[in-house]
C-alpha cells in the first residue's frame, strides 16, 4: 500500500529533519546489481515512528562471510521478524572451465507475515554481525524487508507495518549519508561529501550507493580496529575518493566488479590487510601513498583498462602490485619498493596488453623480482605487454629485473636494471618465447647474475641493449632457438665467464650475434657450446687477461665472419676449437694476439674447420695458430682474393703474423708466403690457385721464377677458365710464364675412295690423318677441298685459334688467302662454337668481320654459302653475311624465326627468298645456307636440309665489294657465328648433309664427275695455333663399267617355241 511520507526527528537533532523515502514494492529488476533494488533506511527511531517498510541491502552483509549487521543503540532484546521473502535463485557459469561469474536473478513470492526469524527465545542482545542461517528461514531466502520490535506479540499476517512502541527500542541500520549529511562508519554515502573529523567504526566504514559523487577525507582518518572489510567499499560508477587515510580494515579502498570510471587519488593506505582492491575497468588509482599492508600494495583481479600512476607503495607484506587476468591498462610512474621474500613489485598472473613506464621498483629480498610475468592457470599467458624505461633494482637471492616464465611476445624496452643478488638476474626468460628485449641498461653484481637468461625461449630478440655483469654472463642462452642478439654493448668482469654464451642440449640453437661489442676482464668473448647453425659476425671483443675471444666447444656447423678480437692477457687465445667442433667456418675475422704464452687460434679435437682470410697480428703469443688436432683430423687456412688462394689442409701450426700484403702475398701471377724460420709447418704442403690468367692452353708453374711443374715440388692439377691449379711442397713465391707451344703435326694423311681399287664415280672420297702434339692439346684438322687443282671453296673460315691473333684477323684456309679483319670489339671466345673449338660473338653494337672481295663469278656459275650460326635476338632481321650490292643471307624474324636470303640483280632489284613457316625458333646452334643457282633459282637449307626454293629475275649483279660477316648497312648480328664456308659452286642435297654431321673430311660421290683429279690439304690445330698443312695424295675419277644381269632368251610363245613365233632376248644392265 502506499504511504505519504512523514518527518520523523532525529533524536539530539531537533531542528535537522529529513523524511523518509517512500519504499518501492519490490520486483524484478535484472539489468541493475541486487543493491540497487533494494531499500534501506537509517535513522534514530522514537516512539511515534511507524516504519512502512526497513529494508536490509546487499551492503549490510558481508558477502565473504553470510553475515547481516544490525546496530543496537540501546540494550533492549530484539526479535526480528521477516515480513516477506524473495527467492534468490543462483547461476555458474564457467569460463574456460576455471572462471566463474555470479548472477542473480528475484522471483515474487506471496507476503508472509508473521514469520519468526530470530525467537524470543534467542533475542539479540547486542549489536553487530549475526549468521546468515540465523536470518534466513533457509539459505536460498533473501531477506528483504524486516520488522523489528521489543515485544513479543506477533506482528499480524494481514499489517505490512511494525509499530515501534518507544524511543527505547532504538534500533539503526546502515544510513545514508552525504551532501548536508554527515557519515559514519557504517554508513551508505549517496551524495559527495567532505569529512570534517575522523571516522571509526565497523567495515565497511563508507559504501557508495551513487554515482558521480565524491568522497573528500580532508586529510582525516578512517580507522577500524581489525576488520574484514573495506575501509571504502566503491559500489558505484564514476566515484571519486581522496585525501583519505585509510587503516586497519581488509581493503583500504575495495572497487566493486561491474563498475568504472572511478578514482582514487592522493590517498594513504596502511596497515590494512591489503591496501587497494581493484576491480571493475576504467579506473584510475593516482597519487596515492600505500605501505605496510599486510599482503598486496594494490591487488587486482579480472579487470582492464584501468590507468594507474604517480603512486608510492612500499613495505606491504609481499607485491607492490598483483594482476591477476588484468589487461590493456596503464601504469606509470609508480614507485614500488617491496622488502619480503618474494615481495615482487609487479606480479602479472595472465595478464595480457598492459603497458608500464617510467614506474621505480626496488625489491629488498630473495625471490624478489621486480616485475614477475607468468601465465595463470598455466595455459593463460601473461602476453603483449610493454615495460618500457622503468627503473628496477633487486637486492636478495635470485631477485631478477624481469622474471617471464611460460608468457610471450611481451616488449621490454628502455628499462635501466640493477641486480646485486646471487642468481639475480637482469632478465630472466623461462619458455617465454617471441619476446623484444631493446636498449635495457642492466648491471648485475654477483655469482651467477648474468645479465640476460634465455632458457628454452625461442624467437627472443635482445638488441641494443648495455650490459655489465660482474662474475656471471652477459647473455646467456641456453636450449633456446633462433634468438637474434644484435648490436649489444657487453662488459664482464672477475669472473671467468663468457659475454655471451649459447649452450644447447639438442645441438640446435641457430642464434644470430651480430655487431655486439663485448668487453671482458678475466672472461671470454662468445662461447658456443653444444650448438649447431649460430652465425656471429661483425662482433668487436676485447679481452683483458682473459680466456677466449670465440670459443666452440662441441659446436658444428657454424659460421663466424668479420669479427675483430683483441686478445691481451697470459694465456688468451683468440680463437679456439675444442671437443668435435666441426664444419665451422671462419672468414675475415681480425685477431690481434698480445697474449704472451697464448694463441690465436687454437684448434684440439677438431675437424673440417674452414678460415679464410684471416688477419692475425703476433706481438707475444706463443702461436698464431697451434693446431694440436692431430693427423686424422683435417682443417682448411684459406687465403684468397681475385689474383689467387693459398689453401692449407694439414698441420696448420705457425708463429708468423697472418696478413695479405705483409706475410701471404696474392698478387698478379704471384702467389706466395714470407720467407720466414717462424712460418713453420705453413712452409710444407698446400695447395695454390693463380687466377685471372688468359694463356689459351696450361702454363708453366714457377717457383722463385725456376719452373718447378716439371719436378716433384709442385704439380699442376688442371687449368681452366684462366686458374691455374697446382699441388705444393714448400713455400716462396710462385708465378706462371706461358708455356711455348709445339704445334701439332699430322704424320700421316691418305685419300681413299670407298673401294680405292677402283676409285669409281659412285664412291665416296674419305680423307685419312693421324696427328701428334707434344703437349696432348686436342687437335682439330681443318680441311680443304681440290678438284682438278682449284679449291672448291673461295672462303673457308672455321674460326680457330690463330697464334693469339683471334681478336684482328680470322684465317681463311680455301688456299685464296682472304683473311678476314675483326671490327668493332667483336669478342672470340676459344671454347665457343659447335664444337666448341672456337667462334665469334656478336653483341649488335657495330661490330662485324670483313672480307675482302671475293671473285665469285656469280653472273654465270652457281654459288653457295653456309655457317654454323646461334641467335642471341629473334625479334629483329639480323645480318649472318653480306656482299653489298650483290647478296645476303639473314636471319630472319618469321613466324618466330627464319631464314632470308637475298640476291641483287643488275638493275638493282632485290629478289627475296623467305621460309614460310618458323624454322629457327630457339637459341640452339643451326647449320643454314642459301644456294643461289644460275638458272635463277634460290634455295633454302637448314640443318642439312631444303626448307624453301624460288626464283628471281634478271641477272645476278656482280660487284667488287667486301662481304661482311654480321654487317647490312647497320643491321649487325646478335649472336655466336663459326664455321663461315662459301663455295663457287652449289652443292649436293648428299653433301650438305654430311657438312650438318661435321664431316668435312668426306666427298659424296654426286660431288665427283669421271676424270677429276681429287685431293685434300690438311692443317692441324691445337687451340693455340697451326701445325704445318700437308696436302694428300690425289685420286682420279674413273668410269664405272656397266653391269647386266644374264641376259634371257625367249619366244613369242615361251611355251610352245613354234616355228612361227620369233626369239627375244632380254637384258638387264646398269
Amino acid at each position: 500500500m502506499k504511504e505519504k511520507n512523514k518527518e520523523i526527528s532525529l533524536k539530539g537533532r531537533e531542528n535537522w529533519k529529513r523524511k523518509i523515502k517512500k519504499p518501492r514494492r519490490p520486483g524484478i529488476r535484472s539489468k541493475l546489481p541486487l543493491a540497487e533494488q533494494l531499500w534501506w533506511v537509517d535513522q534514530e527511531l522514537n516512539q511515534d515512528t511507524t516504519l512502512s517498510r526497513i529494508k536490509i541491502s546487499e551492503r549490510n552483509y558481508n558477502k565473504n562471510n553470510k553475515q547481516i549487521f544490525i546496530k543496537k543503540i540501546n540494550k533492549q532484546k530484539i526479535k526480528l521478524y521477516s515480513p516477506r521473502y524473495h527467492t534468490i535463485g543462483l547461476k555458474l557459469l564457467f569460463i574456460f572451465m576455471v572462471l566463474a561469474s555470479l548472477f542473480f536473478f528475484m522471483n515474487h513470492d506471496s507476503y508472509s507475515f508473521g514469520s519468526l526469524v530470530i525467537s524470543d527465545t534467542t533475542p539479540v542482545e547486542n549489536q553487530g554481525f549475526f549468521s546468515f542461517g540465523n536470518v534466513f528461514t533457509r539459505i536460498s531466502n533473501f531477506l528483504t524487508g524486516a520488522a523489528v520490535s521489543t515485544d513479543i506479540k506477533e506482528i499480524p499476517k494481514t499489517v505490512e507495518t511494525a509499530g515501534i512502541p518507544t524511543s527505547s527500542s532504538g534500533l539503526s541500520i546502515q544510513a545514508e549519508c552525504g551532501g548536508i549529511t554527515p557519515c559514519s562508519c557504517g554508513d551508505s554515502v549517496t551524495a559527495s561529501l567532505t569529512l570534517t573529523e575522523n571516522l571509526s567504526g565497523p567495515g565497511p566504514c563508507l559504501t557508495t550507493n551513487a554515482d558521480n559523487i565524491i568522497i573528500d577525507c580532508n586529510g582525516y582518518t578512517l580507522r577500524r580496529n581489525g576488520d574484514t572489510y573495506p575501509g571504502i567499499y566503491i559500489n558505484s560508477t564514476n566515484v571519486t575518493v581522496k585525501n583519505c587515510l585509510i587503516t586497519n580494515f581488509s581493503y583500504g579502498i575495495l572497487f566493486e566488479s561491474g563498475f568504472s570510471n572511478s578514482t582514487a587519488v592522493n590517498n594513504t593506505i596502511y596497515d590494512n590487510t591489503y591496501g587497494i582492491g581493484l576491480s571493475g575497468f576504467a579506473n584510475t588509482l593516482d597519487s596515492n601513498s600505500i605501505y605496510n599492508n599486510s599482503y598486496y600494495g594494490v591487488s587486482m583481479g579480472i579487470t582492464k583498462d584501468h590507468n594507474v600512476r604517480n603512486n608510492i607503495i612500499y613495505d606491504n607484506g609481499y607485491y607492490g602490485f598483483s594482476l591477476v587476468d588484468v589487461n590493456t591498462s596503464t601504469f606509470t610512474n609508480n614507485t614500488v619498493n617491496t622488502s619480503s621474500v618474494t615481495g615482487y613489485g609487479f606480479f602479472l598472473f595472465g595478464a595480457i596488453s598492459n603497458n608500464f613506464t617510467d614506474n621505480i621498483v626496488t625489491t629488498i629480498n630473495s625471490n624478489a623480482s621486480g616485475f614477475h610475468v607468468v601465465p595463470h592457470l598455466g595455459f593463460f599467458n601473461s602476453s603483449s605487454n610493454v615495460f618500457k624505461d622503468n627503473t628496477i633494482k633487486t637486492i636478495g637471492v635470485n631477485a631478477h629485473g624481469f622474471f617471464l616464465n611460460n608468457s610471450g611476445s611481451n616488449n621490454i624496452t628502455g628499462n635501466t636494471i640493477n641486480t646485486s643478488g646471487n642468481g639475480g638476474r637482469g632478465i630472466y626468460l623461462i619458455s617465454a618465447s617471441d619476446n623484444i628485449l631493446i636498449s635495457n641498461i642492466i648491471d648485475t653484481n654477483n655469482t651467477n647474475s648474468h645479465g640476460i637468461y634465455s632458457y628454452s625461449s625461442n624467437s627472443i630478440d635482445i638488441i641494443n641493449n648495455e650490459i655489465t655483469a660482474d662474475n656471471a654472463y652477459g647473455i646467456l642462452i641456453n636450449n633456446s632457438v633462433s634468438n637474434t642478439i644484435f648490436s649489444n654493448n657487453v662488459t664482464t668482469y672477475n669472473n671467468g665467464e663468457a659475454c655471451i654464451y649459447v649452450i644447447s642440449d639438442s645441438m640446435n640453437t641457430s642464434a644470430n650475434i651480430t655487431s655486439n661489442i663485448l668487453n671482458t676482464t678475466l672472461g671470454g668473448g662468445i662461447y658456443v657450446r653444444n650448438s649447431t647453425e649460430n652465425t656471429l659476425m661483425s662482433n668487436i671483443v676485447d679481452i683483458i687477461n682473459g680466456d677466449v675471444g670465440v670459443y666452440l666447444y662441441n659446436a658444428s656447423s657454424n659460421i663466424i665472419n668479420d669479427n675483430n678480437i683483441t686478445v691481451n692477457g697470459s694465456e688468451s687465445m683468440g680463437i679456439f676449437l675444442a671437443v668435435y667442433s666441426s664444419s665451422n667456418s671462419f672468414t675475415d675475422n681480425i685477431i690481434n694476439s698480445s697474449n704472451m704464452g697464448g694463441n690465436g687460434i687454437a684448434l684440439s679435437s677438431s675437424n673440417q674447420n674452414t678460415f679464410t682470410n684471416m688477419v692475425i697480428e703476433n706481438r707475444f703469443a706463443q702461436y698464431v695458430i697451434n693446431d694440436i688436432t692431430g693427423s686424422s683430423e683435417i682443417n682448411y687456412l684459406i687465403y684468397n682474393n681475385s689474383f689467387g688462394q693459398i689453401n692449407w689442409s694439414l698441420n696448420l701450426t705457425t708463429n708468423i703474423s697472418l696478413n695479405v700484403g705483409n706475410t701471404i702475398f696474392l698478387e698478379n701471377n704471384t702467389v706466395g708466403l714470407i720467407d720466414d724460420s717462424q712460418t713453420l709447418s705453413l712452409n710444407g704442403s698446400a695447395r695454390i690457385e693463380i687466377k685471372g690468367l688468359s694463356y689459351s692452353k696450361t702454363p708453366q708453374l714457377l717457383k722463385d721464377l725456376v719452373r718447378c711443374d716439371d719436378t716433384d715440388n709442385c704439380n699442376i692439377t688442371s687449368y681452366n677458365g684462366g686458374i691455374l691449379y697446382a699441388d705444393v711442397s714448400s713455400f716462396s713465391n710462385y708465378s706462371t710464364q706461358e708455356t711455348p707451344n709445339t704445334p701439332p703435326n699430322i704424320t700421316s694423311l691418305i685419300l681413299n675412295t670407298t673401294d680405292p681399287t677402283t676409285n669409281n664415280t659412285d664412291e665416296n672420297l674419305t680423307v685419312y690423318d693421324i696427328t701428334f702434339d707434344a703437349e696432348n692439346n686436342s687437335v682439330k684438322v681443318i680441311y680443304n677441298w681440290f678438284k682438278d687443282g682449284n679449291s672448291i671453296t673461295v672462303l673457308n673460315m672455321p674460326f680457330e685459334a690463330n697464334g693469339g691473333n683471334e681478336l684482328s684477323v680470322t684465317t681463311d684456309y680455301s688456299g685464296y688467302g682472304n683473311n678476314g679483319t675483326v671490327y668493332g670489339g667483336v669478342t672470340w671466345n676459344a671454347s665457343a662454337g659447335y664444337d666448341g673449338k672456337g667462334a665469334y660473338e656478336f653483341d649488335s653494337s657495330g661490330d662485324y668481320i670483313t672480307v675482302p672481295n671475293i671473285n665469285l663469278n656469280a653472273s654465270n656459275n652457281d654459288f653457295s654459302v653456309f655457317s654454323w650460326t646461334k641467335i642471341g635476338q629473334h625479334d629483329l632481321y639480323k645480318t649472318i653475311m653480306h656482299k653489298k650490292g650483290s647478296f645476303s643471307i639473314l636471319f630472319a624474324p618469321l613466324s618466330g624465326g627464319g631464314v632470308s636470303c637475298r640476291i641483287i640483280n643488275t638493275t638493282g632489284q632485290y629478289n627475296i627468298v623467305n621460309t614460310n613457316t618458323g624454322v629457327w625458333t630457339d637459341t640452339n646452334w643451326h647449320f643454314v645456307g642459301c644456294e643461289f643457282k644460275s638458272n635463277n633459282t634460290i634455295e633454302i637449307y637448314v640443318d642439312g636440309f631444303l626448307v624453301k626454293s624460288g626464283t628471281f629475275a634478271g641477272t645476278h649483279n656482280v660487284t667488287n665489294n667486301n662481304i661482311t660477316i654480321s654487317d647490312t648497312d647497320s643491321s649487325f648480328f646478335n649472336g655466336t657465328i663459326d664455321e663461315v664456308m662459301i663455295f663457287n659452286h652449289s652443292l649436293s642435297l648428299e653433301q650438305i648433309l654430311a657438312l650438318y654431321h661435321n664431316r668435312t673430311d668426306l666427298i659424296i660421290s654426286q660431288e665427283t664427275t669421271k676424270g677429276e683429279i681429287w685431293n685434300v690439304s690438311a692443317t692441324p690445330n691445337d687451340g693455340s695455333q697451326d701445325g704445318t698443312t700437308l696436302t694428300s695424295n690425289s685420286v682420279t675419277i674413273l668410269n664405272a663399267k656397266p653391269t647386266q644381269s644374264t641376259p634371257i632368251l625367249n619366244s613369242t610363245d615361251p611355251a610352245t617355241n613354234d616355228t612361227n613365233q620369233n626369239l627375244t632376248a632380254y637384258n638387264q644392265s646398269t
